[in-house]
Formats: C-alpha cells, structure tokens, sequence
C-alpha cells in the first residue's frame, strides 16, 4: 500500500476530459472513517433517558445507523478521491461522482470515481510555427518625422488675414455669402475650413481665382438646386506656422531642432514598433486557435456557451458559432494558463499597480482586476512565445 493510503487500481481516460478510476482502500482506512463518524455523533446526540454525549453506543446504531453510514461512507469517498487526485497530479472540477464497488469490515473496500478534469498535457514544444511569416516591420523616414513635426506647427499656428489677391487654398479658412441670381442669399458659411466644404461649391472656389464671381454648380450642393450663383468670400484666413528654430522646439522643453527631430522620430518608432507587437500577437493568436485541438470539460463548455449565448443572439451567430468560439476561448485560456505554470512566467509588481490603478478596491473591483489580470498575463505568454521563435528580441 503506497504512502498515499489509496492504490489505484485501474484508470480509464474518456473523451471531454472524463477519468474513471477504480481505487483499493485498506481496510483500516475504512474502519478509522466509521468510528469516527460514529464518535462523532455519540458525543453530540441525546435522547429521551440520556443526557447528551451518554447515550449507549447500541442505542446510537439503532437510531442513527443509517445517517452514521452514508456520511462515514461520503467522508471516506471525499479522502480517497483527494488521494488519487494527489497521486495523478490533476486538477478536477467537482463534483467527484463515486460508487462502492467493494465494502466490507474484513477486506481491502473498492470506490469507483469518475473525474472531470481540467486539460493535461499542453506543452508549446508540439506547436509548429515553421509556416508562419511576420508581419513586416516599418521603419521611421526622416520625411515622416518633418511631417509630424509639421503637423504639430500646424496646431501651434495663428490664422493671418489673407491680402484679397491672393488665391485660396484647400487648408484656408473662410466667411462666404451666397446669391442667386436674384440677389437673394441662399447660403452662407462662417470660419469654413476649404477643404471641409461641399467638393461642387469647394472646387469651384479654388477654381474662381477671386474673391466674388459667379460660380456653375453643375449638381445639387448643399441641398440647392444645380445652377449660377454668385459667391462672395467676405474673409479668407491662412494659417502663419511658426518658423521650425530653437524657439521652437523649446516648446517641447529641447534644446534644439536637430533634438527634437531626435526625439520626434524616438516616439513614432515605439509607436510602430507597438503595432508591429500587436500584429505579431494576432498572427500569433490565431494560429494558436488552429493548432490548439485539445479536449475540454463538458460542464466548462456548456457554461461558456452559456455565458456567451445573450450576447451571440445579438450578433445573429448560430450555436454552432458561440460553440466554436467558446471552445477556441476556452483553449486559449488553458493554453495561456498551462505556459505560464510550466515556464513561471508571472506578473510583475508594476502590472499589479496598474491593475488596482485601473479598477476600485473591495469586491466592486474584483472582477475587473481578474479580468485584467488575465489579459495582462495572456499579452506576457504572447511574448514569451513570440521570442521563442525569434519574431521579437528579450525585453
């Protein structure tokens, strides 16, 4: 008999993650289980004649026998269920379904179990991603960086009055009147981004080359009839941007223009090199949900569905699509879970101050700690196994 107390007997793995287990309990264990449950209910029981914890040990088995039994008997499945549990090394998810194959006061008892357990067995090593290819990486151009920094002047710029001789342009902004050819005004815009307007009344403004014509709308423009009209811009305005110098870039709290492009084109890489990790780990993601066949527990299963069926009734998915989905979710989560045990990959400190940063304190915050706690553990995996095989370097 092994240290455990229990032998296993015989073991018999079943689809959707089901064990069958016959195990042999020594006679002394079952013996120990039933005296303590009769013990127990010597000292706790009373009735008429006797005072409490009193009454004769005969007295107790005639009046109780039954009830000491089936917990005695529920109590001894409970320990040999741990046991060969402890023995295997799984993970079960209750309830534990037993029944007494052999039970007697003179011999080894017998109990079958059967098991729903979690997934066994997930290694990344029986993963192949020699087919898959990278997303391509992007670098920052120097034309890029002045285009950014032009942008950012472009904000930081004053509107200047326009001369009238001079044309207008798609980024000008203006106050315009329109007349039809009775005179009557029909339309009229106040501090108008050129570019923004109606592309028929737009294209013809940049085409008048003045500041008051007739104008041929050929097409319905906002909401008037094609025809001549006559516009008149009142006020035409450009943006003056700010000469690119040191004054400049002190604005950004650098030193110097050669600096600020520096820095500049620091932070659009790390923005790019964002997207690229973001790809990485979709292109990643979903040839796990390929290649990730493992069988799930039933119960597990169905209370995913479950969970996901309101919303999928919403989207018009079918039940063989919220099944596909649960069981693509529900492997990837064990996945994630079983790589992370197997290579102790944790959360750091600083994850765990941004997750209680995020959420409440007290139980009004615990499921988005848990949920967040997750999906920061699932990005960690990604990069684990995204270094594995080469698409991004440590750290």
């Amino acid at each position: 008999m092994s240290e455990n107390r229990v032998d296993i007997l015989s073991k018999e793995v079943l689809p959707n993650c089901l064990l069958e287990l016959v195990v042999s309990v020594p006679s002394s264990l079952v013996t120990l289980c039933r005296e303590e449950a009769i013990n127990k209910i010597v000292k706790t029981v009373s009735l008429p004649g006797f005072r409490k914890g009193r009454v004769p040990r005969h007295h107790v088995m005639d009046s109780f026998g039954q009830k000491i039994q089936l917990e005695w008997q529920e109590s001894l499945a409970k320990l040999v269920a741990q046991d060969a549990v402890k023995i295997l090394g799984v993970r079960t998810i209750p309830p534990v379904i037993y029944k007494w194959k052999k039970l007697s006061d003179t011999s080894d008892a017998e109990l079958q179990l059967s098991l729903e357990t979690y997934p066994q067995d997930i290694s990344v090593e029986a993963l192949d991603f020699s087919s898959l290819s990278p997303p391509q990486r992007k670098e920052v151009t120097d034309e890029v960086v002045q285009n950014k920094i032009d942008e950012y002047r472009g904000i930081l710029a004053e509107w200047v009055t326009l001369d009238e001789d001079i044309p207008l342009s798609p980024e000008d902004r203006i106050n315009y009147r329109l007349l039809a050819q009775t005179g009557e005004e029909v339309g009229k815009g106040k501090g108008c981004l050129v570019k923004e307007m109606d592309p028929c009344l737009r294209d013809a403004l940049l085409k008048m080359g003045t500041r008051e014509g007739e104008v041929n709308l050929a097409q319905d423009c906002s909401s008037l009839p094609a025809g001549v009209y006559r516009v008149h811009v009142l006020q035409a305005d450009r943006k003056d941007l700010p000469p690119l110098d040191t004054a400049f870039a002190q604005r950004f709290h650098l030193q110097s223009v050669d600096e600020l492009r520096s820095e500049m084109k620091k932070r659009l890489q790390s923005s790019l090199d964002f997207d690229y990790l973001e790809e990485a780990k979709s292109v990643l993601q979903d040839a796990l949900v390929e290649q990730l066949l493992f069988e799930l527990p039933q119960s597990l299963l169905e209370r995913e569905v479950e969970s996901r069926s309101s919303f999928a009734s919403n989207q018009g998915l079918t039940k063989e699509e919220v099944e596909e989905q649960a069981r693509h979710a529900l492997r990837l989560f064990f996945f994630i879970e079983s790589i992370a045990i197997q290579h102790r990959i944790q959360l750091t400190p600083e994850h765990r101050d941004f997750i209680w940063s995020q959420n409440p304190p007290g139980p009004q915050g615990e499921s988005g700690r848990q949920r967040m706690a997750a999906q920061l553990m699932q990005h960690e995996v990604l990069l684990f196994l995204l270094q594995r095989i080469g698409w991004i370097n440590p750290n």
